[in-house]
């Protein structure tokens, strides 16, 4: 033992095991995972060779593998044909005018939300703003259009009142977008919120009662202590929500909105995939665009990610 340190005397010997015994030794945990993993592959991952049908012109008859090899035909339509187009047109200026009104409505919300020292009054107003959540949206149209009705509806019964003329809201492509963004707005602001005050949870306290003590006020320390704290969910948030510009938006809201008189603006990629898809038996189209939309959602996500990592240190990866 002589000549040797202090430290190499005091080393342990390390003991190198293989990845294959430590997977033997917890394998009852890793067993745990095989009914998600079976029920992944089985409903997730093996129904995806189907999209080849996007590469062919499928027939039922003749089935997946049986049916001609096409190449790119309908991916080049979904580009070039007018109606496809004004689809994708659609879908791009509803979901931004969702992401304008949506998103900071949602971060404003959280923040006053915040702000009531009430105990009682803010579980009755998350109660009563989660609510919306649980109901399925053919109950939360029916609730709107009722409210919107020409001949029953509270809204142009106030209007009039006031002197005006009666308004059939749900027919007007005008009003169409403001209605699907609100509608949601109502229904999911409260569930939404939940991310931003769990992340203003993580505040320290110890930079409000500096707040306080330079004579900050409640709106003060709300922007420079709480908002800060805000800013990974936000990021994340944002991030999400643009890749997500290009996507169909939620396809049970518009459905049950969309009518005759408003397809021409409400028509969007998830409505109209399914209209060409199961109402026209074009599967090999439908299975194209919505190829086309996944791919641009995950270009989107990535520019996104991108762009956050030159001005903020929060990103996915």
């Amino acid at each position: 033992m002589v000549g040797l340190k202090t430290t190499e005397i005091n080393k342990a010997p390390v003991v190198r095991r293989s990845q294959f015994t430590l997977y033997w030794k917890y394998r009852y945990m890793f067993m745990l995972l095989l009914p998600g993993l079976v029920s992944l592959l089985i409903f997730a991952y093996y129904p995806m060779y189907g999209i080849i049908i996007a590469f062919k012109d499928f027939k039922f008859l003749e089935g997946i593998l049986g049916s001609k090899w096409i190449g790119f035909k309908y991916f080049i339509q979904v580009f070039t044909l007018p109606e496809s187009l004004e689809v994708i047109k659609n879908t791009l200026i509803l979901n931004i005018y969702s992401l304008v009104v949506g998103f900071p409505a949602t971060i404003i919300f959280a923040l006053l939300l915040n702000e009531i020292r009430i105990s009682g009054v803010k579980k009755a107003i998350q109660t009563i703003t989660y609510l919306p959540n649980f109901l399925s949206w053919v109950v939360v149209s029916g609730l709107v259009m009722d409210l919107l009705s020409p001949s029953r509806g509270l809204v142009n019964k106030i209007i009039m009142l006031l002197g005006g003329e009666s308004v059939y809201f749900l027919a007007e492509p005008s009003f169409f977008r403001s209605i699907i963004v609100f509608s949601g707005l109502w229904k999911g602001i409260g569930w939404s919120s939940i991310i931003y005050l769990a992340s203003i949870s993580n505040a320290n306290p110890e930079l409000y009662d500096a707040a306080y003590i330079d004579g900050a006020g409640r709106i003060k320390r709300a922007i420079h202590v709480t908002l800060p704290a805000m800013y990974p969910m936000i990021t994340i948030g944002l991030i999400f929500s643009v890749s997500a510009l290009l996507s169909g938006g939620d396809f049970e809201q518009i459905f049950n909105f969309l009518n005759s008189q408003t397809k021409d603006v409400g028509r969007v990629l998830s409505v109209y995939i399914f209209q060409v898809g199961l109402g026209k038996y074009q599967y090999s189209f439908s299975t194209a665009l919505g190829i086309v939309n996944q791919l641009v959602c995950l270009i989107m996500l990535v520019i996104a990610n991108q762009i956050a990592k030159r001005f903020s240190e929060y990103t996915l990866w």
